[in-house]
């Protein structure tokens, strides 16, 4: 295959939208990777809305929205690709097994559905909106310095934690986790800005090239590499090293050949990035020998926790029901029935992890739940955009080119990133549409949905923002209340809607509840609080609301129903020691109750 152009990497292979980028667009993206990312607010930690970043950013994301659909209904130009309406195809599969499926937790299983469609939405208004060569390169740019901000918050965590203590970071915590609170997923994200930087330096050309840029593609390599080993995250760091070695060939392309497609300094640019890098390594590896305290030891980096047994028991399940799966949205319910039930006929003997809602990987959940098409169609789309890389771009330059991809993509089949940051999701919908324009050969055709995408316009920012900014409040509420020791009930009192965060806002309620019935003798109390976490309990299996489900009944004198909670709990959690204990200590208690003689 012959190695294109330099006019053929650079353009798309389509003729271009005459009307210019929209400049707000650009801002708000600019916006939401450089301030909206590392927005945060004294939090109790979790995953989606509880996360205060998470709202800042999908406010940002709701403009993005608006701001794309008004430049379609102006234009009234929409860019058609066949890789566009195959995309579409698969992430409507993807969803339509929620319409035949019994959902039990439906809130979790809506809001993923909303996101897959939010990102598939995302992806074809960038492809749609973007369409200058110099647009993409400041999206990298800002990539870059996005990653650059969040491995410098890293490092002023590990090196000034008296410091970084006045935002959300623990001291005690013991390494970093930068502004998602979470140490793999600020790896994964300056792992990202680490590689764009690789990638803008390996172009064949950037006529706009500055020493400015130079010098933040640079510092990305020193800073980015210094943050991503401490950070210890063996997540971050092998996908790293995964998209480098996709790199190899290019690398290999520029440091050997003095070609038409390259300027005299590309070569000694990538030494200096290497060198960069290599500093930084150096300079976090040294700084971690000389640390009392602190960061990972290599028994827990190499350590796989219970990942394996979690694995296995996913494939088992999948096994079992490989065409409907177990359905959306209920996953941490079938999972620890399933495992109890194997545990107790002899199959499983590995302990079970509390409170796992997801598999520690993206194509697993995705089959367990929906069986193995939803995974299948996932990997078919990965194949895809693989083939249409290489196939347009050629080996060479089709492999680094999805290597910006790589740290996300990863991630995503150890942990579960886009739950816990939405900006991930974001940075996966907007690499996906550059590289589908970069491998583009599309054609204009007339947008005639103009008043739709007007209305939507409006619409979308008008529901979202303040949703986010309900959502922001009550965090800042419910912190406040778990600050106090949970003494002041009025701050919850005063959360004006519990958007985003309703099962945590609910929880801290009812458990609020329980204790004044328990400290003010009050069974109305206690039996809301029943009746509440009994319904919790369907599709939230908690060790401590069984606890406390079994503390309500025992005050209400209702022993057998103490203890039967207390056994239920230990069928599905059987190594658990602290129940063993208690079922113990209650039918000890219990039957001294029933020893005591009635009054005369």
């Amino acid at each position: 295959m012959d190695e294109p152009t330099q006019v053929e990497l650079n353009e798309p292979y389509h003729t271009q939208s005459p009307v210019p980028d929209s400049k707000i667009t650009l801002f708000l993206l600019g916006f939401c990777l450089l301030f909206s990312v590392h927005f945060n607010i004294e939090n109790t930690g979790g995953t989606g809305l509880e996360m205060p970043y998470n709202a800042a950013v999908w406010s940002v994301i709701s403009l993005l929205f608006s701001s794309m659909l008004f430049r379609l209904a102006k234009t009234r130009q929409w860019i058609d690709d066949s890789a566009l309406k195959l995309l579409g195809l698969i992430m409507l599969a993807l969803v339509i097994p929620i319409a035949f499926q019994e959902i039990t937790e439906t809130t979790q299983a809506g809001t993923r559905v909303l996101a897959i469609l939010a990102g598939l939405l995302l992806t074809v208004l960038f492809f749609q909106s973007i369409q200058a060569h110099k647009s993409w390169q400041n999206v990298f740019y800002l990539l870059v310095a996005a990653s650059l901000i969040e491995a410098l918050l890293c490092l002023v965590q590990q090196y000034f934690p008296s410091i970084a203590a006045l935002g959300v970071y623990k001291e005690d915590y013991g390494r970093p986790f930068g502004s998602f609170q979470q140490p793999n997923v600020s790896a994964s994200f300056i792992a990202t800005g680490i590689i764009t930087s690789l990638y803008l330096i390996l172009k064949p050309h950037d006529e706009n090239t500055t020493k400015a840029k130079i010098s933040l593609l640079l510092s990305c390599a020193t800073l980015g590499s210094a943050a991503l080993i401490l950070l210890g995250s063996r997540t971050g760091i092998f996908g790293t090293v995964l998209a480098i070695v996709l790199c190899l060939p290019l690398i290999y392309k520029y440091v050997t050949t003095q070609s038409e497609l390259s300027t005299p300094y590309k070569p000694r640019l990538f030494w200096g990035w290497l060198i960069s890098a290599s500093f930084g390594v150096l300079f976090a590896i040294i700084s971690i020998q000389q640390m009392e305290s602190g960061g990972r030891n290599l028994e827990a980096f190499q350590s796989t926790a219970n990942r394996t047994g979690i694995y296995l028991q996913a494939l088992d399940m999948i096994k079992d029901k490989p065409l409907s799966g177990w359905g959306y949205g209920n996953f941490e319910r079938n999972f620890l029935d399933y495992y109890a039930e194997k545990y107790h006929s002899g199959e499983y003997t590995h302990q079970i992890i509390a409170n796992l809602d997801h598999p520690h990987n993206e194509l697993l959940l995705w089959a367990v739940e929906g069986g193995v098409i939803p995974p299948l169609l996932l990997l078919a789309l990965t194949v895809i955009l693989i083939f249409r890389a290489i196939r347009h771009l050629g080996i060479v330059y089709g492999l680094a080119a999805l290597s910006v991809l790589v740290p996300i993509s990863f991630h995503a089949n150890t942990e579960y990133p886009f739950y816990q940051s939405i900006v991930h999701w974001l940075i996966l919908s907007l690499l996906t549409a550059w590289l589908l324009w970069i491998t583009s050969t599309s054609s204009i055709k007339c947008f005639k949905l103009d008043f739709f995408a007007r209305c939507f316009a409006v619409v979308i920012p008008l529901i979202t923002i303040p949703v986010m900014m309900l959502c922001i409040q009550a965090t800042y509420q419910v912190t406040k209340y778990h600050a106090s020791k949970q003494q002041h009930i009025e701050y919850l009192s005063d959360v004006i809607h519990p958007s985003g965060i309703w099962k945590r806002f609910f929880f801290d309620v009812m458990t609020y509840r329980l204790s004044q019935g328990l400290s003010q003798n009050k069974p109305d109390q206690i039996k809301a609080y029943i009746s509440w976490a009994e319904e919790f309990l369907k599709h939230t299996p908690r060790l401590a609301i069984y606890f406390n489900l079994a503390n309500a009944h025992w005050a209400l004198k209702e022993y057998d129903q103490a203890i039967q909670i207390l056994e239920t709990a230990a069928y599905f959690y059987p190594t658990d020691k602290k129940l063993k204990t208690a079922i113990k200590q209650t039918k000890e208690s219990s039957q001294a109750m029933s020893e005591v003689p009635l009054p005369h």
